[in-house]
């Protein structure tokens, strides 16, 4: 049986992952739009 603080653990590691995976899509959107324009 997991303890507490892997659980909160695996909770921060996935929050930050989505965190990362919508920064990475508003960059790689941005980054084609700029090239559109170019």
């Amino acid at each position: 049986m997991p303890s507490v603080i892997s659980i909160v653990l695996i909770a921060l590691l996935h929050d930050l992952c989505q965190r990362f995976a919508l920064i990475g899509k508003e960059l790689i959107y941005q980054y084609f739009l700029l090239n559109d324009f170019n």
